[in-house]
């Protein structure tokens, strides 16, 4: 593994930023969500930093009654929204999460095609497979696929997107006044598709950018959950608090990837991080700390409990968590690699509850306290470990956070020859170093 791998950085963009506490301290907490001003001046603040991309997370659910939300989270539509950015940006990359499930996967390739077209090739597309009880709620919808007919539905549904993107190449627009022609059909790739799920004939009306494929993500942490993103994906996003966890799943991914018939190469690793910058250590912490006071404890406890699986009077805030009582081995893959983590870092870094607590506000994605210095020897340990290919970062707070990442982290990146000054191309895929992509089955 080569001491000089560059750190591949995504931005999740959030209109307040991660830390439930944060929208507190914006100026207009009650539109934030819908703030598209705030939303492209962060996209604006992460090209400066030359950043790889942005991505924004989405589900379908609507406001779920039983959970009140916590903070700004999912209201615009990521593709709306990035359609905006777009034209406000020039080199980085736009990744819009989209649902496999529940969707028509010609819209979609429709939308994506779209975006790519209107960010000059930037588009990309985190595939996601979530059916939560709010999200069906709100759709109408009352069947739970179990998860072989999920990842059978995923399938279909990238097959039928991969072969619309690549039904109209650039050839078969001949545009020849002479003769009439503006559509060559003999060169077109009709998709003629029949799936147990999904069905699509016809030719998309959107030809590739220049040739271009939009890029695509996915998450996810079960056999084959792994097994789908090595087939069709560019790059995964995970939850790995330590860099033994990482490195396990980062050569898993890669071994699945050459077993589909892909070089290792062709997918990167970027696990989810919130990072805190200060100028000095304490200057950090203080400022999650201003955060973490804030926050709802007893709510905080009821969700550890939840992932923990079990009660949250077994909490004790000031105590170390009930290690005996956190059931691991015999919990599904999903739960024991993420209680795996959490038990896994207390240990290590001899946490009470408490500190669990305040360290566990990000979905279970890892919190990284200090100086830009600090962060970096963090960032460039797990790499040169082959723990990851980069992070797919959080901010605690906008856009206080993107500015220390982009003013502060990245010069010290860029001192150490680990980041770009400038960007190396023009399009998503060119900038991130993932190839061409994914070719469909035929």
């Amino acid at each position: 593994m080569s001491q000089n791998k560059p750190v591949r950085l995504v931005f999740n963009l959030t209109p307040s930023g991660i830390h439930d506490a944060a929208w507190k301290q914006q100026e207009s907490p009650a539109t934030l969500s819908t703030d598209i001003d705030q939303l492209v001046e962060s996209a604006k603040i992460a090209e400066r930093g030359k950043l790889d991309a942005i991505f924004m997370p989405d589900s379908y659910g609507g406001l779920n009654k039983d959970d009140p939300p916590r903070r700004p989270w999912r209201s615009l539509d990521p593709t709306v929204v990035f359609a905006a950015i777009a034209v406000a940006t020039d080199n980085i990359g736009l990744i819009a999460t989209v649902n496999s499930l529940y969707n028509a996967p010609y819209q979609v390739a429709r939308d994506i095609a779209s975006l790519d077209h209107l960010s000059r090739g930037r588009a990309g597309w985190n595939v996601i497979t979530s059916q939560n009880a709010n999200s069906l709620d709100i759709l109408g919808i009352d069947e739970v696929y179990e998860r072989d007919e999920k990842y059978e539905r995923a399938e279909e549904f990238l097959t039928i997107v991969h072969l619309l993107w690549e039904s109209l190449p650039q050839e078969a627009i001949l545009a020849d006044a002479a003769s009439h022609t503006y559509i060559d059909l003999d060169r077109a790739r009709e998709v003629d598709f029949t799936g147990k799920h999904f069905s699509s004939k016809g030719i998309s009306p959107v030809p590739p950018f220049e040739g271009n494929k939009p890029v695509i993500v996915q998450a996810g942490a079960s056999q084959q959950s792994k097994e789908f993103g090595a087939r069709w994906a560019d790059a995964l996003f995970t939850k790995h608090r330590t860099i033994e966890s990482g490195q396990t799943f980062t050569r898993d991914a890669r071994a699945f990837a050459e077993k589909a018939g892909r070089s290792a190469d062709d997918i990167l690793v970027l696990p989810g991080l919130l990072p805190i910058l200060g100028s000095t250590e304490a200057e950090a912490k203080a400022i999650k700390r201003e955060l973490d006071e804030q926050l709802d404890i007893e709510y905080l406890k009821a969700a550890l409990a939840e992932r923990l699986g079990i009660e949250p009077s077994q909490l004790d805030p000031a105590k170390e968590l009930p290690y005996d009582a956190i059931e691991i081995e015999n919990a599904t893959p999903y739960d024991r690699q993420q209680r795996g983590n959490l038990v896994q870092e207390a240990k290590d870094r001899g946490f009470t509850t408490l500190d669990v607590l305040y360290n566990n506000i990000t979905a279970g994605h890892r919190v990284v306290v200090g100086t830009p210095e600090q962060l970096a020897d963090d960032f460039v340990a797990w790499i040169d470990a082959d723990a990851s290919d980069g992070f797919a970062f959080n901010v605690e707070s906008n856009p206080r956070g993107i500015e220390a990442i982009v003013d502060g982290l990245v010069p010290e990146l860029q001192k150490r020859g680990r980041f770009r000054t400038d960007y190396d191309g023009t399009t998503f895929r060119s900038n991130l170093g993932v190839g061409s992509g994914t070719k469909a089955p035929r």
